[in-house]
C-alpha cells in the first residue's frame, strides 16, 4: 500500500533470456477490485445521494463530506471495518481514485483515522432518519425498475430480526441468552423480488425483535402508497412479531399480513389429532407428511378472534409443528369502524360462528402455569367454519395448505399438484353462506396470487 522500490539487477543464468531489475516510482495496491464497485456507484449516484442527506458541522476541513463517505463504505466493502487501517489506506493509490476530491496524479492524502471517527459522531438523529428515507426511496425507484417503469399492483414486505456478533467493547453491544453472545440486534425490513433493503437499524444486543417494527413498517408502507395510493402489501414476519400491536397496526392501516405465532401448551393440546394424523401418514407412506389446520383463536388481549393456521410436519428428522396468524386485506378502516367491527365480534350473536368449544373446553382455555395471558384461547380446532358443510371444511383447509405455502415460501402451489387451488375458486366472490374464518382464507389466497 505504500511506494515499492528496488534497485536495478542484473540476473544471468538464463543465458538467452536476461532478467534485470530496476527501480520504479509507481505504486501498488491490492485493492483494485474497488474500482469496478465505483464505477457502478458513478452511474446511480449512490454516495453523492447519501452525503446530501448529511449536514457538515466542521467547514473548513481539508476532505469533503463525499471524499470521507466514500473512504468509510469503500473501506467496509474491502474488509477494512476499522477506522485505524485508513492510517495506512489513506496513501493507497485506489482508494485515491475512488474515495478523493482530487483530479488523478494530484491527489492529496484521505483523512486519517481521528479525522473519520469526528465525522461519524457527528452525524445526528435527523440526518439518520434522512438516510432511512433515501434507502426507501431507493427501493421504490428499483421496484419501478423491476416491473417497468411502474409500481406494482401487490407486493410483500420481510420484517426480519438478525443476530449481529460483536468482538469488542462497543456501545449497546449486550449479551443475548438465546445466542448465547454479545451482539447487536438489528431490525430489517425487505422486498423479496427485489431483495432491496429498505430499512436496517442497528439496535441493542437485548432488543425484543418488534421493537421499533410499528414505525419503521409504517414509514416504509406511506413511501409506497404515495408512489401508488392503491399498492396492496403484504406483511411477513416470525413469531416475534406476532404480537397484538403488530396485529392492529396491519389491520388498521389496510394491511395484510402472515406472522408466526409462538407454541404454547393449549395449542399443543388442540393439534393432537393433526400431528398425529402426520405421524401416522409418514409410517405408512415413508415420505415427508405435511397436514394443515385452521381454526379461530382469541387471546385475552385481543379485542376480537383470528384466524389462526397450524402445520404439523413429520419426517426422518422428527416432527415439527408450527402457527401461522394471516389477516386478509380489508382496506383502511376508519377507528368507528374499527370500534363498530370490535363490538360485533364480541357480541353474543356472533360467538356461535366463532367459538364452538363445549363447556369443558371453556373451562381449560386458561393454564396461568403452561399458558401465558397473551396466548389464551376461547376456541376449538372445529371453529375453523360454522356454517358451512363438512365437504367445504375440507376444501378450505386444503385451499389454506396452499395459500400458506405461498406465503411462506414465496412458489405457489403447481397447478393440479397437492394443495393446488383452481383459479376459478380464488377468484368466485365471497359466498353469504360462509364463515369468517372461510372468506378471511379466500381473501388471503387471493393476495398469495
Amino acid at each position: 500500500m505504500v511506494a515499492q522500490s528496488a534497485e536495478q539487477m542484473s540476473f544471468d543464468f538464463l543465458a538467452q533470456l536476461p532478467v534485470i531489475v530496476q527501480r520504479h516510482t509507481g505504486q501498488i495496491s491490492s485493492d483494485a477490485g474497488l474500482l469496478p464497485i465505483r464505477e457502478f456507484d458513478q452511474k446511480w449516484k449512490l454516495t453523492a445521494r447519501m452525503a446530501a442527506c448529511l449536514d457538515d458541522c466542521l467547514p473548513g476541513r481539508g476532505q469533503s463530506l463525499l471524499s470521507m463517505l466514500r473512504q468509510r463504505i469503500f473501506g467496509i466493502i474491502a474488509g477494512y471495518e476499522d477506522c485505524n487501517d485508513h492510517d495506512t489506506l489513506r496513501d493507497d493509490p485506489v482508494f485515491k481514485l475512488v474515495a478523493g476530491d482530487d483530479a488523478p496524479g494530484e491527489q492529496q492524502a484521505l483523512a486519517s483515522q481521528p479525522t473519520l471517527s469526528r465525522f461519524e459522531n457527528q452525524v445526528t438523529p435527523s440526518m439518520l432518519l434522512k438516510l432511512v428515507d433515501f434507502t426507501i426511496n431507493t427501493g421504490v425507484e428499483r421496484l419501478r425498475q423491476h416491473h417497468g417503469g411502474q409500481l406494482p399492483a401487490s407486493l410483500i414486505l420481510d420484517l426480519d430480526s438478525t443476530d449481529d456478533p460483536t468482538h469488542g467493547h462497543q456501545q449497546l453491544s449486550l449479551f443475548h441468552g438465546y445466542y448465547g453472545q454479545y451482539q447487536f440486534y438489528p431490525l430489517i425490513i425487505s422486498e423479496p423480488t427485489t431483495r432491496h433493503v429498505f430499512v436496517a437499524w442497528l439496535r441493542f444486543g437485548t432488543a425484543h425483535a418488534s421493537l421499533g417494527a410499528d414505525d419503521d413498517l409504517m414509514r416504509v408502507v406511506n413511501a409506497l402508497r404515495a408512489a401508488r395510493p392503491d399498492i396492496k402489501i403484504h406483511v411477513r414476519g416470525d413469531a416475534g412479531y406476532g404480537l397484538p400491536l403488530m396485529y392492529e397496526i396491519c389491520e388498521n392501516n389496510g394491511l395484510s399480513y402472515t406472522f408466526g405465532f409462538s407454541s404454547n401448551a393449549r395449542l399443543k393440546r388442540m393439534t393432537e389429532a393433526l400431528m398425529q394424523r402426520a405421524i401416522e401418514q409418514f409410517k405408512a407412506t415413508g415420505e415427508k407428511a405435511r397436514l394443515f389446520e385452521c381454526f379461530q383463536y382469541q387471546c385475552d388481549s385481543w379485542s376480537m378472534a383470528r384466524t389462526v393456521i397450524a402445520k404439523a410436519e413429520c419426517h426422518n428428522g422428527g416432527t415439527n409443528l408450527r402457527f401461522q396468524a394471516p389477516h386478509a386485506h380489508r382496506g383502511f378502516q376508519s377507528p368507528q369502524r374499527r370500534a363498530r367491527r370490535s363490538q360485533t365480534a364480541r357480541s353474543p350473536a356472533c360467538r356461535p360462528a366463532l367459538h364452538l368449544a363445549d363447556e369443558g373446553d371453556q373451562s381449560r382455555r386458561r393454564d396461568h402455569h403452561h399458558h401465558p395471558t397473551s396466548h389464551c384461547t376461547t376456541g376449538s380446532p372445529m371453529a375453523m367454519v360454522a356454517a358451512v358443510s363438512r365437504r367445504r371444511q375440507s376444501q378450505h383447509r386444503v385451499q389454506s395448505a396452499s395459500l400458506l405455502l405461498t406465503l411462506i415460501t414465496g412458489n405457489p402451489a403447481r397447478p393440479g399438484g397437492k394443495g393446488a387451488v383452481r383459479a376459478d375458486q380464488a377468484k368466485n366472490q365471497p359466498d353469504p353462506s360462509k364463515s369468517i374464518a372461510a372468506v378471511e382464507i379466500e381473501r388471503v389466497a387471493k393476495v398469495g396470487e
